[in-house]
């Protein structure tokens, strides 16, 4: 990391303070069970958060019982998921990762069990599933499990590395993979600033702090050592 431990911690504490002036009552629409957020989460992949709500509300009310979606075929499930993005990919492995959660657990509400598990535990398997990569474990640990981890996405990444964080770019895979470990350790033990940052940093990420930055509408500039040392050129 640029910045020392502490002052490193110190300074997203003061990023939360702003951004959730910034960004107040944003609603992701997570889950509060474990093999809905998972099946959300799953929705949500290329997709924007109203239409990927609209479906899972749509599969609310035509199953009462969500076991019965595990019978669903490919092509059932491309008709349900056409309208979102990346549909044949999204069917294809739906359905391999129903048939794996029955296997696991029998029925979807087992998946309940995983809230015994640590944190490596549950992040270990999350991730062994079909199309649960590291990001979409980590939002279903926090928002779902009251994990104290932070889903470092692209734009939390980007946030970061220009406020000086963490170091180097997206475009390296390891650099994402550092970010993620640097990340989760500076905000460890902490649910609270987990939370905000990850909600108030991803909409900061898409609205200001774009790829091509907003910088002089940005809330945050002061405290941004990819601001200030534009400035200083």
């Amino acid at each position: 990391m640029n910045l020392s431990f502490q002052k490193s911690k110190t300074k997203l504490k003061k990023v939360r303070n702003i951004l959730k002036r910034s960004y107040p009552g944003f609603n992701f629409y997570n889950k509060s069970k474990i093999f809905d957020e998972i099946l959300y989460i799953f929705l949500s992949w290329r997709t924007p958060i109203p239409r990927a709500e609209s479906i899972y509300q749509k599969l609310k009310l035509d199953f009462k019982d969500w076991n019965d979606l595990i019978d669903l075929s490919e092509r059932a499930w491309f008709k349900r998921l056409e309208s979102s993005g990346k549909a044949h990919d999204k069917a294809r492995t739906l359905v391999k990762l129903l048939k794996r959660i029955k296997e696991d657990f029998g029925k979807v509400e087992n998946v309940e069990l995983l809230s015994k598990k640590s944190d490596n535990e549950v992040h270990e398997y999350l991730t062994t599933l079909p199309g649960i990569k590291d990001k979409s474990a980590y939002c279903i640990m926090l928002y779902t499990m009251g994990r104290s981890v932070f889903p470092a996405d692209a734009h939390c990444l980007r946030v970061s590395q220009r406020l000086g964080i963490i170091e180097g770019t997206n475009q390296r895979k390891q650099d994402r993979v550092n970010g993620q470990k640097n990340l989760n350790e500076l905000v460890k033990g902490d649910y609270q600033l987990c939370y905000d940052l990850h909600i108030t940093m991803l909409q900061h990420g898409k609205t200001t702090c774009r790829r091509v930055p907003l910088c002089k509408q940005c809330p945050i500039s002061h405290l941004c050592e990819h601001y200030i040392s534009l400035k200083n050129q």
